[in-house]
């Protein structure tokens, strides 16, 4: 819990919070370091304990990734884009083996060119944690204050410690409801991107 004074609380251990150049830093941790500040709702934190490599990613529940300016358009008739905002559930099925997944990114189609690993959300994407069901598979889940726009084509990025790639190509129905489906998906990031320009 970061709160508005400068007063965090995580667990038992309480503190002071501050950001500089990026990043978040908590007077009261020894181990975790400063966290990378990735995405509007985001904070990772990276750093080795006991010869391994550890990735601990904070998202914000109470935040929407719709801000006011979305919700202004979409409440006003003729003024935005047609649609509803909700939520996704996506199972993600590759051909081959994967693993090592921590988290996911569905961006608009029109900005996923443009987006790179731990780069800002672009304006109407989404961001949280991904997890492995099986060897070939992947599923995850936007939040109730994490929704897209109904009606709309959206490129799905899953992303490890060091890198982030496209998988999927979503196209979103024009639903009023909670939205669930099954998509093929492959580490070709370059095929993605081929099938999202056809």
């Amino acid at each position: 819990m970061l709160n508005p004074d400068g007063s965090y609380q995580y667990s038992s251990t309480r503190g002071r919070w501050s950001v500089r150049d990026g990043k978040l830093l908590l007077s009261r941790s020894t181990l975790w370091g400063p966290g990378e500040i990735v995405g509007r709702d985001t904070i990772r934190f990276e750093y080795d304990y006991r010869g391994w490599r550890h990735v601990v990613t904070w998202i914000c529940q109470g935040c929407g990734a719709a801000g006011p300016k979305d919700a202004g358009a979409a409440a006003t008739p003729g003024s935005g884009p047609t649609g509803s905002h909700v939520g996704v559930s996506l199972m993600l099925e590759f051909g081959t083996a994967i693993g090592g997944v921590s988290g996911f990114t569905i961006v608009p189609a029109e900005s996923a060119r443009s987006y790179t690993h731990n780069a800002p959300l672009p304006e109407g994407a989404v961001q949280g944690l991904a997890w492995e069901t099986s060897r070939t598979a992947v599923a995850l889940a936007t939040s109730r204050n994490n929704t897209l726009m109904s009606g709309k084509r959206y490129v799905v990025f899953l992303a490890w410690p060091r890198e982030t790639i496209p998988v999927a190509i979503l196209d979103l129905p024009p639903v009023s409801s909670d939205y669930s489906t099954t998509l093929p998906a492959t580490l070709d990031g370059a095929r993605v991107f081929t099938q999202l320009g056809q």
